[in-house]
């Protein structure tokens, strides 16, 4: 199968890796395994680098059997101890999506601030067992460090002076080399090379479960480049950007093509948060009056292509999640807007609403209309904006107002939403929300060992937050790609990795090119 790729000029460190960047999730996914994957079926951990996987009664230790045998692409064994140190090398870095979540794992806090070498919630038995401890329960565990973003890897180099070892984890090292590149996945870079920067080909290696036996990796300078590549028989797979053509889409396919779109659900979702920890959103009438206040398909016309407008915090077909689980207080109503806003000041009094966002042209157009229809309601609005990386730091500040930001689940769950989001201790809480009853259902939830339970649980849990106000849900993203007309059995996942035992290519179909 012929891959189009864009911008991969340099090796997949996972810390690096952008978990709304399709076509890296995809090479990441190919090149590691992690301890467990996601059956796209099920939606449930199913085995990959460990067989099997037990939970003690108290649901905060958690024993990894691994594999025997398993080598990284280099040849190098791979143990428990390996996992260690690559879970570890993910922890360093607490400011990304994944190291963050890491935070469940008993230890890394006081591993990420210095004060150990070593996570302590991470032990090795022996060099086939992986031994992990929770600070709480938490039965999404195995299906979080399914994510491509928990691949194992080792660095590329790992010369003797240049290692140190990892303090109680027997056989570890922690190398002083940031190229943590060196994956053991169902594929590897051809030829023995590791570098995927100049690598032209991937085989499938001897464990590996695939059908197919190679990817070509087909070098285009952009993502519209890697779409017509496929439309002109080039590439067999590629990424399709948000916002592409309906002709591209495939909703209106031209005649004869040889290309097919096939769309899917993303767990990626994007909403206004208000910042509860400024007086200025203290009333909970002047929340719901902002919210009745935004047409969200309004606000993602202006400058947020490939958004599927939504009043759900948990993105559709994520398990647990619910078509409309806000109702009639997320919808807009501009009338029912002026009602709460009178309700809510009846001296007239109605305070700025400041709306950040970061300077990019769509996220600006996209801020400008929810200003636009908070004014027309009677809410004196202004937009502040800045540059991309500015902001991503302002919106941890507590100086933020009304911010646009979205959030990934790592863990197809919809506690790898809520917990993260609305948690009051969680790192990752914007908007300052805190409800002690809630912070006790989600603890209650993430223990249920009943995978039914506990999104019927969550269901409960998302409408009680959405009841409460901190947000505007305004959508989920789906990921779309185009296929030659020789690939078959594709099947996605919410990640936007697809699944790689499944997927092969029919040699009968000819592509056509030109």
């Amino acid at each position: 199968m012929r891959m189009a790729v864009v911008g991969i000029d340099h090796d997949l460190d996972p810390v690096d890796v952008i978990a709304t960047d399709q076509t890296q999730m995809v090479l990441l996914d190919l090149l590691s395994d992690g301890l467990t994957t996601i059956d796209a079926a099920t939606m449930q951990a199913a085995p990959a680098l460990a067989t099997r996987w037990l939970a003690d009664d108290g649901g905060t230790t958690w024993t990894f059997d691994l594999e025997d045998g398993v080598q990284f692409s280099d040849g190098t064994p791979l143990t428990a101890a390996s996992v260690v140190s690559s879970l570890e090398h993910v922890a360093r870095k607490p400011d990304t999506l994944h190291g963050a979540r890491l935070e469940v794992i008993s230890g890394q806090a006081e591993f990420v601030a210095g004060r150990a070498d070593h996570i302590s919630g991470l032990e090795v038995p022996d060099e086939r067992t992986l031994r992990i401890t929770t600070t709480l329960p938490d039965a999404d565990l195995p299906a979080l460090l399914g994510s491509p973003l928990y691949g194992v890897v080792k660095p590329a180099e790992a010369a003797p002076s240049d290692v140190t070892p990892v303090t109680g984890v027997p056989g570890s090292s922690a190398p002083a080399a940031t190229a943590w590149t060196v994956g053991a996945g169902p594929f590897r870079t051809e030829g023995g090379d590791s570098s995927l920067a100049t690598a032209s080909r991937l085989v499938r290696v001897d464990r590996g479960s695939a059908r197919l036996e190679s990817i070509e990796l087909v070098r285009v300078a952009d993502e519209s480049a890697a779409f017509d590549s496929v439309r002109d028989g080039q590439a067999d797979w590629a990424s399709v950007p948000a916002g592409k053509p309906a002709t591209q889409l495939g909703l209106t396919p031209p005649a004869g093509s040889n290309v097919r779109v096939e769309t899917s659900s993303l767990g990626a979702e994007e909403f206004l948060g208000m910042n509860l920890a400024s007086p200025t959103f203290a009333n909970p009438q002047f929340r719901q009056a902002i919210v009745r206040a935004i047409d969200r398909t309004k606000v993602i016309s202006a400058g947020l292509p490939g958004l599927l407008p939504s009043s759900a915090v948990v993105p559709i077909d994520v398990p647990g999640s619910m078509i409309d689980p806000c109702g009639d207080p997320c919808r807009y109503g501009p009338d029912q807007s002026k009602v709460l806003l009178a309700q809510a000041f009846p001296d007239g009094q109605v305070p700025v609403v400041e709306i950040d966002t970061s300077d990019g042209l769509g996220d600006v157009a996209a801020a400008n209309s929810v200003r636009d229809q908070l004014v027309a309601v009677g809410i004196p609005a202004e937009v502040k904006s800045m540059p991309f990386a500015e902001y991503q730091t302002f919106v941890t500040t507590g100086n933020e107002q009304l911010f646009r930001t979205g959030w990934v689940g790592l863990a197809p769950s919809a506690g790898a939403y809520l917990g993260p989001l609305f948690r009051s201790n969680s790192l990752d809480n914007l908007t300052a929300f805190s409800a002690p009853d809630i912070d006790a259902e989600l603890a209650a939830a993430a223990a249920e060992p009943d995978a039914d339970k506990r999104n019927e649980a969550y269901g409960v849990i998302e409408q009680a937050i959405l009841g409460l106000t901190p947000i505007v849900p305004l959508g989920s993203y789906r990921s779309a790609v185009a296929l030659s007309a020789g690939v078959r059995d594709y099947v996605a996942k919410l990640d936007g990795t697809f699944d790689i035992a499944r997927v092969w290519m029919d040699s009968a179909v000819t592509p056509t090119t030109g």
